[in-house]
């Protein structure tokens, strides 16, 4: 089932009031709209949705994944499809856990954003296809811009029907951890700040790789400290 709506405050507020006023929904059911007025962002930012971009919703159960995996796979997922478009393997980066960035520059391309709610997951995809929203302190830039590609109105309905039948099939992890590796834009040796979301403590260390939950790998001068993305905002890379 997909909702197509013209307009919401936001798809991720919809869904979720719908699941927990008792609606039926099955896995891959979804919202979509062509303008959200009030988009939702990883803790709590907002998300700038521009008409002709992908602001959707969809609904989840959990299968196999652990729960920490599945931003990271539907960030995988997404720029799978964005390669489907044009858009080049080498043009892509993953910001951990699940910002879809251009490579070189690290503007924002797509977003993802995941709750629990009751025994399934709601997840929000914002992609910026036609047009890169103007953001204070944050480069963004577009599929359109990437691809020179003139997108026709209907596109983000397409695409969304590609992410659908790409996360039909859950993936193996030690499959989707090997691709999310070689598009994670955090790196291996890389030199990172963190801060704690809750205790806003810093921290400062060196990438050494990623978990079996999803979890970055750092080495402080206090030993490792695995970061959970839920807990953790990342302030800069050297």
């Amino acid at each position: 089932m997909k909702i197509r709506l013209k307009s919401v405050d936001s798809t991720q507020a919809y869904l979720k009031e719908k699941v927990l006023e008792g609606g039926v929904f099955q896995h891959l059911d979804c919202v979509t709209a062509s303008v959200q007025t009030s988009g939702l962002g990883r803790q709590g930012r907002p998300w700038i949705a521009e008409t002709g971009n992908l602001h959707a919703s969809l609904y989840l159960h959990p299968g196999q994944l652990p729960l920490t995996w599945i931003p990271l796979w539907i960030g995988v997922s997404v720029a799978k499809v964005m390669m489907e478009y044009g858009v080049t393997r080498d043009q892509i980066r993953i910001k951990w856990p699940n910002d879809v960035v251009h490579a070189g520059s690290g503007a924002k391309i797509a977003g993802i954003l995941c709750e629990k709610v009751q025994r399934i997951v709601i997840a929000g995809v914002g992609v910026n296809l036609s047009s890169a929203p103007s953001i204070e302190g944050r480069a963004t830039t577009s599929v359109a811009g990437l691809t020179g590609l003139a997108l026709p109105p209907e596109f983000p309905d397409e695409f969304l029907d590609k992410l659908l039948a790409e996360l039909k099939f859950e993936p193996y992890l030690r499959v989707l951890k090997k691709t999310y590796e070689e598009w994670a834009w955090f790196r291996p040796g890389d030199s990172i700040r963190f801060e704690d979301s809750v205790t806003r403590e810093e921290g400062h260390g060196r990438v050494t790789g990623y978990g079996e939950y999803g979890e970055m790998i750092v080495m402080t001068g206090n030993g490792e400290k695995r970061l959970l993305s839920e807990e953790v905002h990342l302030k800069s890379r050297s």
